[in-house]
Parts: structure tokens; C-alpha cells; sequence
């Protein structure tokens, strides 16, 4: 039997999300790993992505280096916020590579995985949202595969691509994603809507109702005692003394797109 390492599994996951725009599915898995443990590379497994029938019915053959470059970009980027004017200059820069042959669309896409999977890019005034969306969405994906897709629970490619959608940079969105998961649904909406099922069932119910209204007045009573705890003036001799006033702190501004070295962000 062969078999995959934890690391190598998020990076065939990494790739699948950048790609396909969704979870692997099982059948992808196994030729993925079959194909690691005959030594393909990474480049194989994205050259094996980007040549599958479902990359091709999303992004057709027929484009220009302008639009492939666009899909790949777009693809990995979803979930996050990108100023316009920089995703067209990245647009601009893979397009340049695959025109020149320095860039295969495999290539490239591993260029883009490598760069939004980097944790160290996370504060890139530029780049870094996208880079946490990549992550957060990757991160559904793989809590996804292993809950359901390895446990050989029935999986649709829907099912696939919901489970990471409404996963953004903003990290709540993955909480939200593994507690769906966690419960048995396959996506945030799917929970959503098991949840609201669930608070109008309690509606239609007199002592349900009653309950649950009576636990939530007294969750309300208890954080607000503990909101006035938190804001009650300390004696007099305890008051720390007032700081004083530092230096505005200054944002790292992003260096992918440099003129000077934006190959080394790709």
C-alpha cells in the first residue's frame, strides 16, 4: 500500500484549492499519491491538476497568456482582497513568464501556491490577505478531506467546493468551517442552515423556547457583569501610571510587485 506523508497531503491540497477551487476528491488523492511515490515532483502534481478535466472545463484551451494568467491568480486568491491595480501587475508578470517560457501554467501555479502558502507573507501590506484567505481556505479543505473524503463518507464534487466556501482571511471563517464540519455538516451554510432549522423548531415549542430565551438571558446578565468588572476603576494606589505617547508604528509595505525584485515574490 502506499502512502503519503501529513505534509505532502496539504500540499496536493494546497494545489487542488489553487486550481480546481475546491477540496481533492478521493479519486484525485490516490493518483496524486501514486504518482509522489513513483517520484514525481511537485511541478508533475501541478502539470497533473492543470491538465484534468475539471481545471480544463473551468479554464477552456484557446486563451492568451493574459487570460491563463488571470485564472491561475484569480483561482488562489478567492476569500481575500486584492487592490486592483496589483492583481493586474501579477496578472502582468506570470503572463510575461509564460510568454517567454519561463513560466509553464504547472509552473507557475506552483510559483503562486509557494507564495500564498507562506506564513511570513501574511503581513505583506499587499499581499497578505490573500495569503491568509489561501491559507484559511486550504485549511477547511484539508479538515474536510480527513473528516470526510479519508473516512469514506459519500462526497460529491458540490460537496467539495462548498466546503471551503464562505472561507475568508478572516480566521473566524475557518472556526466556523471545522465546527460545521465537526457536527456533520459540509460546508458553513449547511450548518447555517441546521442551526436556524433547529431555532424555529425551539420557536414552535413554548418550553423550548423558554429555555433557550431564559440560558441566553443569562448569558447577556453574566457578560455584562463581567464587562463591569473589567471597566471598574482600580483603587486609587493600584492605577498604573499613563505611558507615554509612543511613535505611530509603520505598516510593512508589500514587495511582490517591486519592479526591482518582484521575481523573487514568484
Amino acid at each position: 500500500m502506499a502512502f503519503i506523508t501529513d505534509a505532502t497531503r496539504k500540499v496536493v491540497i494546497d494545489h487542488a484549492v489553487a486550481t480546481l477551487g475546491r477540496a481533492p476528491s478521493a479519486a484525485e488523492l490516490a493518483a496524486i499519491t501514486k504518482l509522489l511515490n513513483n517520484n514525481a515532483s511537485l511541478a508533475d502534481v501541478a502539470d497533473y491538476l492543470t491538465s484534468s478535466d475539471g481545471y480544463l472545463a473551468k479554464y477552456p484551451l484557446g486563451q492568451t497568456a493574459k487570460e491563463v494568467a488571470a485564472d491561475i491568480l484569480d483561482a488562489a486568491i478567492v476569500g481575500g482582497v486584492l487592490a486592483a491595480d496589483i492583481r493586474l501587475a501579477a496578472i502582468d508578470l506570470i503572463a510575461g513568464g509564460l510568454t517567454a517560457g519561463t513560466y509553464t501554467i504547472a509552473s507557475a501555479t506552483n510559483a503562486v501556491v509557494a507564495y500564498l502558502s507562506d506564513t511570513s507573507n501574511n503581513d505583506n501590506a499587499d499581499l497578505g490577505d490573500i495569503a491568509k484567505a489561501f491559507q484559511n481556505r486550504t485549511a477547511a479543505a484539508e479538515e474536510f478531506t480527513t473528516t470526510f473524503t479519508l473516512e469514506g463518507a459519500t462526497v460529491t464534487e458540490a460537496d467539495l467546493a462548498a466546503a471551503v466556501e464562505g472561507v475568508t482571511s478572516d480566521a473566524a471563517t475557518l472556526t466556523a468551517a471545522k465546527a460545521a464540519f465537526a457536527a456533520g455538516s459540509k460546508s458553513i451554510a449547511e450548518q447555517a442552515a441546521v442551526d436556524k432549522a433547529a431555532a424555529d423548531a425551539a420557536k414552535n415549542d413554548p418550553k423550548a423556547y423558554a429555555d433557550g430565551f431564559n440560558r441566553g438571558k443569562a448569558g447577556v446578565e453574566a457578560t455584562d457583569a463581567a464587562n463591569r468588572a473589567a471597566v471598574a476603576p482600580a483603587p486609587e494606589a493600584q492605577r498604573p501610571l499613563p505611558l507615554d505617547p509612543q511613535p505611530t508604528g509603520q505598516t510593512q509595505s508589500g514587495t511582490f510587485m517591486d519592479d526591482t525584485d518582484v521575481e523573487d515574490d514568484f
